[in-house]
């Protein structure tokens, strides 16, 4: 809030601006997608799962695996597939570097799923509000 304390409990500005600089740190690509779910079929996907939530391989690579993401995704990116457990089964995802930076803050892919899945949930609020 430019008032030239740190403020983390009672300045809103103040979390927002850490968790950014935070973020920054860890090279963010402003813009950029972070996930998407994905379709999956046969079983060689569950090699790319065993490679964790850094992402290591390439969208390319995916149709070797049965790998289908469902929204499209620059060509070239670096990714990775996650599997994640709900009450209605088993959901796939392919994660990309920005899902990985969100990592960076807690080491959990459940944690930094529930980030992303809460900022697209108050993005889609604002966008019916404005």
């Amino acid at each position: 809030d430019k008032d030239g304390r740190r403020d983390l409990w009672d300045s809103t500005a103040d979390v927002v601006g850490s968790c950014a600089n935070y973020f920054s740190r860890h090279k963010w690509s402003e813009g950029e997608a972070i996930a998407t779910r994905a379709k999956v079929r046969g079983n060689k996907f569950k090699q790319l799962l065993e490679k964790g939530y850094k992402p290591s391989f390439t969208l390319e690579q995916l149709p070797d695996y049965g790998v289908k993401p469902i929204h499209t995704i620059e060509p070239g990116s670096k990714i990775a597939l996650l599997e994640l457990e709900t009450g209605r089964g088993n959901e796939y995802w392919v994660a990309l570097h920005n899902f990985y930076v969100i990592t960076r803050y807690n080491h959990s892919p459940l944690y930094a799923m529930a980030v992303y899945q809460l900022s697209e949930a108050i993005k889609s609020t604002r966008a019916v509000t404005n």
